[in-house]
């Protein structure tokens, strides 16, 4: 049957989404889908450079086919073909503190330092912030019932392509320079599963799963014409001291335009078995298992080349003539080759090549009861996996990571009460994980380590009442008491210039987990009145997030309060479904909160962060053909 649908929103910040869909018959066995959409918004963060727009904006669109061809009753075949492009100015991030001590150092270089108020989301800084992203996949699903049990095949491709080009000091003098990242990702998976059908007093379902994956990235880091200056500022000049004791040319440590480039190809091949079995003991009592064998390999060829001469010193080598000598001349003494060596941006990195296998059980149980129509009970446990690898980025040396292991047991109810018009889900979980991957930015690059082991126990809620037929409410939230049981590696608070050294990493055995809050809640109030043949509607709809500290490092500077959100609409609709207009708001409050706060580049001992979106609003408009 012939059907199409299209959707119109436009709002502040210049915003404009169009969707839309078309789907029919091409004949009795052959259908089709197409559907896109087109995104555009102004950035949310103003750059006041003269010639620069605004950043973090929006530039985007989807398409999306698919076919459809059922030559039996038995026989379904599925293809699916889309692809997707981005190219925007992300991603801007105003300073969320600058150090004193950076501050006046770059303003006496001439730069023009804002205050330190990410909510007033503006930036100055003077190069391209572009991103831009090209994907497409195609997946095959073939669908075949037999008498008693299904088969299903499903094979699927898709490339991904990102250029990034950063202006990563983010201030209008060229501490950092040229910084462009490039990624390219090729992956093709297989999946195979057969599957019991009908009424059996146990079902069954195995399979098959392959994943290959062989990615390209690389970069061009380069450093600008002020970090020299900006360095010898703020760590008294050692920089040329090291330079004039190595008998090196005036100006070629910690140069312009000297830097790094680099160059990695990640291979990923993974296979996995699979199975799990449903036995129903009687009408009322359900046992599951199921499980899971995974074999991964993974091969990295890095070739990273470094035309920095600084980064060739080793400042940590005591019985180095030139380390003695800058001791000597220095007046920091014996400290000024720890401030020397704290300014290698670049360290020595050789080209390399590495390989890493592993294997992996994973599986789960669980017991489901249904204590009546209106009552049913669970509990379960599972093992998880996520496999190891290695860092690709220049700055982490290729560091390779173990695989995560996750513990869970969970149990639950699930009720329905007053004829079904109040729906309440509740269950309580304990979760341990064994070295938890932690990506943590070092100011330089990011680099996934392993955190040692992670404790999580809580419980979790979802309600939904409807006391007259005109009225819906929810409720939602969860509580997690969760810490680091064991993270003695953990990554430490990077010091301003010249500041005192700290040891590379801190014990943060004991500590909250990173970005994770002890309480979330969502609610949500839902109106419907009908007017003939027009039908009104109102939804009001908060989400409470509790403090919580935003940095791998947990740094107090970037403890977050906790804060609430609330998005609305109103609008109205023909009974018929053919056509909605719709009024909506988003953080109607203009509530301010961070999505995400790191270590500034060069500038030791400074915030970046990303603001929460502000107040957005718009009207809709969705027809229905």
């Amino acid at each position: 049957e012939f059907g199409a649908d299209f959707e119109q929103s436009v709002g502040n910040y210049s915003s404009k989404i169009t969707r839309g869909s078309i789907t029919g018959p091409i004949s009795d066995t052959v259908s089709y889908r197409v559907s896109g959409n087109r995104n555009s918004r102004d950035g949310f963060i103003d750059n006041i450079q003269e010639g620069r727009d605004a950043v973090n904006n929006r530039d985007r669109y989807a398409l999306r086919g698919q076919l459809l061809i059922e030559p039996s009753d038995e026989l379904s075949i599925r293809v699916i073909a889309d692809t997707s492009s981005i190219e925007e100015d992300c991603c801007g991030a105003p300073f969320y503190y600058n150090d004193p001590g950076n501050a006046a150092t770059t303003t006496a270089l001439g730069a023009t330092i804002l205050p330190d108020d990410i909510y007033a989301r503006k930036i100055k800084f003077d190069r391209a912030m572009e991103t831009d992203q090209e994907q497409s996949g195609y997946s095959v699903q073939l669908d075949w019932e037999a008498e008693s049990y299904s088969f299903t095949s499903l094979t699927a491709f898709r490339d991904f392509e990102e250029v990034n080009d950063i202006d990563a000091d983010f201030i209008d003098i060229e501490l950092s320079g040229v910084l462009q990242n490039s990624f390219d990702r090729q992956v093709f998976t297989q999946e195979f599963r057969v599957q019991s059908t009908g009424d059996n007093k146990i079902d069954w379902l195995m399979g098959y799963y392959y994943y290959d994956a062989d990615q390209d990235s690389g970069g061009n880091n380069r450093l600008g014409s002020f970090a020299r200056p900006f360095f010898d500022a703020r760590i008294g000049g050692i920089v040329s001291v090291v330079e004039g004791l190595a008998g090196a040319p005036t100006g070629s440590f910690i140069g312009s335009g000297t830097g790094r480039t680099s160059e990695f190809n990640l291979l990923t091949t993974s296979h996995s078995v699979f199975g799990k079995l449903d036995w129903h003991i009687n009408d009322k009592l359900t046992a599951s298992v199921g499980t899971r064998w995974t074999t991964e390999d993974k091969e990295i060829d890095a070739q990273i080349t470094t035309d920095a001469p600084y980064s060739a010193i080793d400042f940590s080598d005591a019985t180095d003539p030139l380390v003695q000598s800058l001791a000597s001349a220095h007046p920091f003494g014996a400290l000024a080759p720890v401030y020397a060596g704290a300014v290698q941006l670049f360290r020595p990195v050789s080209d390399f090549y590495e390989k890493r296998s592993e294997q992996e059980p994973t599986g789960e149980f669980i017991i489901s009861y249904k204590y009546s129509d209106d009552v049913s009970l669970y509990a379960s446990g599972k093992r998880g996996y996520k496999a190891g690898g290695f860092n690709v980025g220049a700055g982490s040396g290729g560091a390779d990571f173990d695989k995560e292991l996750a513990d869970a047991w969970e149990v639950g109810a699930k009720i329905r009460a007053l004829d079904n018009n109040l729906q309440l889900n509740v269950a309580a979980f304990s979760q341990r994980l064994r070295d938890f991957q932690s990506n943590a930015f070092n100011g330089t690059t990011f680099v996934l380590t392993n955190a040692g082991e992670i404790q999580i126990d809580g419980f979790e809620f979802d309600a939904l009442y409807a006391p007259t037929s005109n009225l819906f409410l929810s409720l939602a939230g969860s509580y997690l008491d969760h810490e680091y049981t064991s993270y003695v590696g953990g990554p430490q608070i990077v010091q301003p210039a010249g500041s005192p050294s700290l040891p590379p990493v801190q014990d943060l055995s004991g500590t909250p987990l990173s970005g994770v809050p002890d309480w979330t809640l969502s609610s949500s109030i839902n109106y419907v009145k009908s007017f003939g043949a027009v039908e009104g509607f109102a939804n009001l709809a908060a989400r409470y997030r509790g403090s919580r500290n935003v940095t791998s490092e947990r740094n107090p500077i970037a403890d977050q309060d906790s804060y609430v959100t609330a998005n609305a609409t109103i609008g109205i609709r023909d009974t018929e479904g053919l056509w909605t207009v719709t009024l909506w708001g988003k953080n109607i409050t203009d509530e301010e909160y961070t999505d995400g706060l790191f270590n500034s580049v060069i500038q030791a001992g400074s915030f970046n962060a990303y603001p929460g979106d502000p107040r957005t609003y718009g009207v809709t408009l969705r027809l229905q053909f």
